[in-house]
């Protein structure tokens, strides 16, 4: 038992260093990719904004696979908290959608909101929130043909706010339900992008 708290030990640490070593950079890279897209798009040729858009999205998938990881180790120490504080349920849909409506749009795709105006305010940890429809949404993107649409949409439902995220994409395959939150599992593809770690994070939220 010694033996495998020093090595969980020892993973979170590198993990730690290795993840505040990496987003230092990363960090530059985005800043300077959306300066260049705000203030150098008119020196900028078509391809020449397609080229930095993409920098930027990589920058920021690789941003998130650092936090998945992270969030799975402190998950499996029991340490994941949650900051609850009261919020407009609605409003953190829309304050998510601000960060994911360019990049769907970037795939083709439309997003579209049902938020009723009458939504309650609710407690909750707001950015973990924001981390559960980042998640669910990042897969719609994945999997849904350029054309197509993602829907958002909350409603009250005995005493609770309940969020979907639905999309016009071929679905889940009935076989592959069982597995869908296993960590690292990526619907059999090893061509798909991530780590396969979202909605095993989204679950443990």
């Amino acid at each position: 038992r010694r033996a495998a708290e020093a090595a969980t030990a020892a993973r979170d640490t590198v993990l730690a260093t290795v993840s505040h070593d990496l987003r230092n950079p990363l960090n530059t890279i985005l800043m300077s990719a959306g300066m260049l897209l705000e203030f150098g798009k008119d020196r900028l040729d078509e391809m020449g904004r397609e080229r930095v858009a993409v920098i930027r999205r990589l920058a920021h998938e690789m941003n998130r696979l650092i936090q998945d990881l992270l969030d799975v180790a402190t998950a499996d120490a029991g340490h994941l908290v949650m900051d609850a504080q009261t919020h407009d349920a609605g409003d953190i849909c829309r304050d998510g959608l601000e960060m994911l409506e360019p990049i769907a749009a970037e795939n083709g795709l439309r997003i579209v909101t049902r938020l009723p105006d009458d939504l309650p305010a609710i407690d909750v940890d707001r950015s973990r929130v924001l981390q559960v429809i980042s998640n669910l949404v990042g897969n719609a993107i994945k999997f849904t043909p350029a054309g197509g649409t993602i829907t958002i949409e909350a409603w009250v439902e005995s005493a609770e706010i309940v969020y979907r995220v639905s999309d016009t994409g071929p679905g889940i395959p009935e076989e592959h339900l069982p597995r869908i939150f296993d960590r690292f599992w990526k619907n059999g593809s090893r061509e798909m992008r991530g780590a396969g770690l979202g909605l095993a994070i989204a679950r443990e939220i």
